[in-house]
């Protein structure tokens, strides 16, 4: 092979190799804008979930309460699109902290609220039914901590929603994160870190 082909098949080589490094971190750095689009869409999927039945009867608009959230975790808070995009990634995949829901049931109103309640051997998850007196004060009625799905279904078949809240807690990046949602709208977004008491109120 002759000199000026050699010099041409190294540039030649040079410039696939530069291209294709150039290619891959462009492709690098639009990944967790593309993944925390895609986590945003699963997170109004998953909202919509937990507080459908309050969110259909008022025809509430998720995709805002969203917007919400991360409008205040980008600009207020600071917080990177990685981090955003990995509380909501969260959001989509863990269960409320907690989670009240007033409802009334054969002219009666009832609260029923699932949590982690603290046991010997760790937590435990429960679902409690109260059914509210005349002076809207809750006595518990039944405590359930088997089948919980199974046994929401029931107390909540044939009931109407009155009022629904929501929380969740999230540990993350050094932070706690607390986002609680009240009627299928954002109402208390709060990161606890070393330095400081973060919060976004609406």
């Amino acid at each position: 092979m002759r000199n000026w082909q050699k010099k041409i098949t190294y540039i030649l080589i040079c410039s696939l190799i530069i291209g294709a490094y150039i290619f891959f971190s462009r492709m690098a750095k639009k990944q967790p804008i593309a993944a925390y689009e895609l986590t945003s869409k699963k997170t109004v999927t998953k909202l919509k979930a937990h507080m459908g039945q309050i969110a259909d009867s008022k025809e509430t608009n998720i995709q805002t309460e969203v917007r919400k959230l991360q409008n205040c975790l980008g600009q207020k808070l600071k917080l990177s699109e990685v981090v955003m995009g990995e509380v909501l990634a969260k959001l989509n995949s863990e269960r409320p902290a907690w989670e009240n829901l007033h409802f009334r049931k054969n002219s009666q109103i009832y609260r029923l609220r699932e949590f982690n309640d603290d046991g010997p051997n760790g937590d435990i998850r429960k679902l409690v039914l109260y059914k509210e007196d005349v002076d809207n004060f809750p006595h518990i009625e039944e405590v359930f901590a088997k089948d919980l799905v199974e046994k929401r279904a029931l107390i909540l078949r044939n009931s109407e929603p009155i009022h629904k809240e929501v929380a969740y807690i999230l540990d993350l990046e050094g932070r706690n994160f607390f986002i609680e949602v009240v009627n299928s709208k954002l109402n208390r977004l709060e990161v606890n870190n070393i330095n400081a008491l973060e919060t976004c109120k609406y």
